[in-house]
């Protein structure tokens, strides 16, 4: 066996940041692209996010606790981890150089922080206290 050299990748290590939550890719028209991965893929509708004058945000079930979220065209694709330790993962991301871009409450209540990758890729943290359960959620709030 080669031992890991210049010409090969770095040996993973355990990861601080959790499981992979889910990609988000952008859509012109985000409910036909859902019904879409629904109808053609047959993939499982897991949340539905409507927000007052915003277009809707899905999460499409992949495998159990990995989703594609689809969203307007507007909204920068990304990359989510979830974490079990919101605050202390951004404290290291933060001992490691990382400048966090923004950390909220979303309007359900989840915590999200998102930075860049170097090349400018965006990478998501998320807390939420429970999985998501519901089909449906809506709020007024921005």
């Amino acid at each position: 066996m080669k031992s890991a050299g210049k010409d090969q990748p770095p040996r993973a290590v355990e990861s601080f940041l959790g499981r992979l939550d889910h990609f988000s890719i952008n859509s012109r028209d985000p409910t036909r692209l859902a019904r879409w991965y629904q109808k053609i893929l047959g993939l499982e509708m897991a949340l539905e996010m409507k927000k007052k004058g915003r277009p809707p945000v899905y999460f499409i079930k992949a495998k159990p606790r990995l989703y594609l979220e689809i969203q307007d065209s507007k909204w920068n694709p990304h990359t989510c981890f979830e974490v079990e330790n919101f605050w202390k993962t951004i404290e290291k991301l933060v001992e490691k150089g990382v400048t966090m871009k923004i950390v909220r409450k979303t309007s359900i209540g989840w915590l999200a922080g998102f930075f860049e990758d170097p090349e400018g890729n965006i990478i998501e943290i998320l807390f939420r206290d429970k999985p998501i359960q519901s089909r449906f959620v809506s709020s007024g709030k921005n």
